[in-house]
C-alpha cells in the first residue's frame, strides 16, 4: 500500500519534477563552469611538410590559444606544453592548401582536467613550393671611409660562397648574398671580424650557418702632389767662378702617403746642380737631381737641365 502511494505521488506532476531536476543539473554545471578561468597564449605554428617541399609564401606562423580551466592549473602550462601544428605531409605538389590547425597536449598539459583549448585561427593557408639549393657568392656590404690619409686596401670573405635553400621561385633568382653592414669609418689598421649574412627572404635559409669571417687591409692612402717654387741650388762651383744669373725655380711631383705629404713643403726639397766639372768661364748645360726627405717617389721634376752662364 505504501509503495503504491509513493509511486502515485511520484507520477503526480512528473513533468515539473523532471524540469526541476534538469534545472538543478544545469545550475551545477553552470556553477562549475563559472569557476573556470581563461588564459590566452600565443604559440608558434609548426608545419608538417612533405619531403622536398617548403613554404613558398609567408603564412600565419603563430596561433592564439585560449585555455580554460582551473586558474592554478592553466597558469602552469607553458608554450612548450602545447604542440600546435598543421599537417601538410600528404600533399604531393606545389600549390596553396587550407589545412586545420591541431593541438597536441604535452608535458604539464597532459594531466590537467578540465582543460578546454580554443584555437584562433582554426585553419591556415599555406602555399608550398619545391625546395632547391644552390651556391651563391657572398658580397660584403661596406659603408663609410677610413680617415684622411688612409684607404681600404684588399679584403676577403671566408667562405667566399655559401649554399642557400628554399622554395624554387625564390632561390632561383638569387645570384649573391650580402653581409650585414661593415663600417670602415675611422679605421686606421687592418682588421678581422665576424659578420652575419643578410637573408634575402625569411623563406630562404642558409644551412651552413649565417656567420662568415671578413678580413680587410687598411693602408695609408697614396697621394700625388706637385710642389712648385722648388729652389734650384748650384753646388761645387769653383771659388774663382760665378753664375751670371740664378736659375728659376722648378717643380717636383711626388707620390707618397697622405699624412706624410701633408707635412711637406717646397722648402723641404731642392733641385741640385753639380758644377764641380766647370773650370773656366762659358755657357754650360747641366742636369739637375731632386733632393728631398726619404719615403717619397719622385714621378717628375722640372727643369731636368739648366743652362748656366759662368764668368770669373
Amino acid at each position: 500500500m505504501k509503495i503504491s502511494v509513493l509511486l502515485s505521488r511520484a507520477r503526480k506532476n512528473w513533468p515539473a519534477k523532471v524540469l526541476s531536476i534538469a534545472a538543478a543539473v544545469v545550475l551545477v554545471l553552470f556553477h562549475n563552469y563559472s569557476r573556470l578561468e581563461s588564459r590566452d597564449l600565443s604559440v608558434p605554428l609548426r608545419l608538417e611538410l612533405p619531403s622536398g617541399y617548403v613554404p613558398a609564401a609567408p603564412f600565419a606562423d603563430r596561433v592564439r590559444l585560449t585555455l580554460r580551466g582551473e586558474a592554478d592549473e592553466i597558469f602552469r602550462i607553458s608554450e612548450q606544453d602545447l604542440d600546435v601544428f598543421a599537417d601538410l605531409s600528404g600533399q604531393t605538389s606545389e600549390g596553396a592548401f587550407r589545412v586545420p590547425v591541431q593541438v597536441q597536449k604535452l608535458g604539464t598539459a597532459i594531466g590537467i582536467d578540465p582543460l578546454e583549448i580554443g584555437i584562433d585561427p582554426m585553419h591556415v593557408m599555406v602555399r608550398l613550393g619545391q625546395q632547391i639549393t644552390r651556391e651563391v657568392d657572398i658580397v660584403p656590404n661596406l659603408s663609410g671611409y677610413p680617415p684622411p690619409g688612409y684607404q681600404l686596401g684588399s679584403y676577403a670573405i671566408s667562405p667566399a660562397q655559401v649554399a642557400v635553400t628554399g622554395p624554387r621561385e625564390r632561390v632561383a633568382g638569387i645570384e649573391s648574398i650580402q653581409t650585414e653592414e661593415i663600417n670602415v669609418a675611422g679605421r686606421t689598421e687592418s682588421f678581422v671580424m665576424q659578420v652575419r649574412l643578410s637573408r634575402p627572404s625569411p623563406l630562404v635559409s642558409i644551412p651552413g650557418g649565417e656567420i662568415v669571417e671578413f678580413r680587410a687591409s687598411i693602408e695609408e692612402s697614396v697621394v700625388l702632389t706637385t710642389f712648385d717654387q722648388v729652389e734650384v741650388v748650384i753646388l761645387n762651383l769653383a771659388p774663382a767662378l760665378q753664375i751670371e744669373s740664378e736659375p728659376e725655380t722648378g717643380f717636383i711631383r711626388l707620390q707618397g702617403g697622405g699624412q706624410e705629404l701633408e707635412g711637406l713643403s717646397p722648402s723641404d726639397m731642392q733641385l741640385i746642380v753639380d758644377a764641380s766639372d766647370i773650370d773656366s768661364p762659358g755657357t754650360y748645360e747641366l742636369s739637375t737631381r731632386p733632393v728631398l726627405p726619404a719615403g717619397f717617389l719622385v714621378l717628375r721634376y722640372e727643369p731636368m737641365f739648366v743652362e748656366l752662364s759662368v764668368t770669373e
